[in-house]
């Protein structure tokens, strides 16, 4: 549903798919920070270099999620659910929580994709019965079209 504005306008709906998406990508985050802490402590590997690639891995997580409203922005996070499969070679459990989150980040990108559908859907019903919108398509942001 739309949220009113002060002025007694409608903004448009945030994307689902946006959303579900940046969830996963913010839990992935916290899960390498905490992953880069083990692999700190097991020292099966150069110290500099575990922390160097677990928070750089973290930090472009959570950018990432601001990069989700542009056309490549889930390509980004594609390429990222590899990284984090390959953080197994440094901490071997984050193979398996790699793929789930990989699972998590694939339902979330479909599942989302088909409600933001089905709310256009709705809303072109809306638009049909009532002649108008509770907010303008214009505002809508590509990822949503």
């Amino acid at each position: 549903m739309s949220e009113a504005t002060t002025a007694g306008q409608y903004k448009p709906p945030r994307s689902v798919k946006v959303i579900f998406s940046s969830s996963v990508l913010m839990c992935e985050a916290f899960v390498v920070f905490f992953s880069t802490l083990v692999a700190y402590g097991l020292g099966d590997h150069s110290r500099i270099v575990v922390w160097i690639v677990g928070l750089a891995l973290a930090i472009v997580l959570v950018g990432a999620c601001a990069t989700l409203k542009r056309s490549w922005g889930f390509l980004l996070g594609h390429v990222l659910q590899a990284a984090i499969i390959a953080l197994g070679f440094l901490v071997p459990a984050m193979f398996v929580v790699g793929i789930a989150f990989a699972a998590l980040w694939a339902f979330g990108v479909y599942q989302g994709a088909r409600m933001d559908r089905e709310r256009r859907a709705w809303d072109a019903q809306v638009l049909a019965e009532t002649g108008e919108l509770p907010f303008n398509d214009e505002d809508l942001p590509k990822s949503m079209l």
